[in-house]
């Protein structure tokens, strides 16, 4: 009798665990999610007392780092860091698992159970994501550990590193320094082993420049990027009047609260340390708001000038590449480049353009306005893609 007293309490354990378990199983297949909302998500209760995740406001920033991510153009670490430029903090050891989640995607994972295998189900949530988009990440992830996660190395001698491919064998070319005898480094972009493709790193640069300069911006762009910069401005001047005026009047009391005390001094009803004690805290901050509504009219006079270089810089792509820092470069190659290209014997071709590219301006002296540019050095950079069989092209 003893002993079936001590062991009723852990029958009584181990059967509220299966009832747990099998109350689990069941909410999953039905496609609710029943645990702490993933990142993106909050939990909430529905009309009939269950537990839901909804997007919440950093649900558009992990939309984007997926978006970003299925490119192939960006490595996870480089997303990370975007991402928390966009306001969203990110744990480093955690991020990477975030691109496996299918929660993202509406899929609900069942593990496997006895004699149930695992399952896939839709869930009853928003989903932040496409399963196609899902998908396309997972390829983009296969084939690399997380450690050795595909990072893009941001050396000033060597922009295009990870954005060409090997004319030979297709491989993404890499690049490094090598030493001659002289002590002096050379770069070079240059394959992997078994692979011996190898090339200066400014014969290739040069060869990128000169390619990106024959883009010329088709009649009306200019005027579109005006009204477009315009608009954005806009956008945010409502916004910046209310806040000026809000800072306005906030001024005036904090001034109209100095004065009384001022005057309070005067006829005797406040000792001067009181008073000297009163303008010590608001003075500064009347100086603090009135240089805040500075700051706000310096940005409404330096919009023109603004949009002027803007101008200025489109105008002339190969310039801008030339005399933009590394990222800048590389956010030009990823503007301009829909998927890597190849650069052989000093000409460019590509895979595919970025569809804006292709929308808004001339490749290839194709610019109408220019005459000459038919006779010009840069007409061998083709910026059409070729047809298949009409030069060695990589392996499909």
């Amino acid at each position: 009798m003893l002993a079936f007293y001590l062991s009723a309490p852990e029958v009584e354990n181990d059967r509220r665990a299966l009832n747990t378990l099998v109350g689990m199983r069941r909410a999953r297949k039905e496609g609710r999610w029943i645990s702490s909302a993933p990142k993106g998500y909050v939990n909430k209760m529905d009309d009939n007392g269950k537990k839901v995740i909804v997007p919440n406001e950093y649900a558009p920033i992990l939309r984007w780092a997926f978006e970003t991510l299925a490119t192939g153009q960006y490595g996870v670490e480089e997303v990370r860091k975007m991402c928390v430029e966009k306001g969203f903090e990110f744990k480093k050891s955690q991020f990477y698992e975030y691109f496996k989640n299918h929660a993202y995607c509406g899929r609900i994972i069942i593990p496997a159970y006895k004699q149930e295998e695992e399952q896939i189900v839709k869930g009853q949530h928003e989903p932040l994501i496409s399963e196609a988009l899902f998908d396309q990440v997972q390829l983009a992830l296969s084939g690399r550990r997380f450690k050795t996660t595909y990072k893009i190395c941001v050396r000033d001698e060597l922009p295009l590193r990870g954005y060409i491919n090997c004319p030979q064998c297709g491989r993404k070319l890499c690049g490094s320094a090598s030493t001659g005898g002289s002590g002096i480094k050379h770069n070079y972009y240059h394959c992997k082993y078994p692979c011996k493709e190898r090339v200066k790193a400014p014969v290739v640069n040069d060869a990128f420049s000169e390619y990106i300069a024959t883009f010329q911006f088709k009649a009306g762009v200019h005027e579109m990027y005006d009204i477009i910069l315009q608009d954005v401005f806009k956008s945010k001047s409502g916004e910046k009047n209310a806040t000026k005026q809000a800072l306005q009047v906030e001024i005036e009391k904090n001034k109209e609260r100095l004065n009384k005390a001022q005057q309070m001094m005067l006829d005797g009803e406040m000792e001067m340390s009181d008073y000297k004690e009163i303008k010590r805290n608001i003075e500064p901050k009347i100086e603090a708001m009135l240089n805040q509504q500075l700051g706000f009219n310096q940005i409404e006079v330096e919009y023109r000038s603004y949009l002027k270089k803007g101008l200025t810089a489109i105008q002339n792509l190969g310039h801008l590449f030339d005399n933009t820092p590394i990222n800048g470069k590389q956010e030009i190659i990823r503007s301009t480049w829909k998927e890597n290209g190849v650069i052989s014997e000093g000409k460019v071709r590509t895979g595919k353009l970025n569809s804006l590219i292709l929308l808004t301006t001339y490749g290839d002296g194709q610019y109408r306005g220019d005459k000459k540019a038919k006779g010009s050095k840069n007409c061998s950079l083709s910026a059409i893609v070729p047809r298949r069989g009409v030069e060695p092209l990589l392996p499909e």
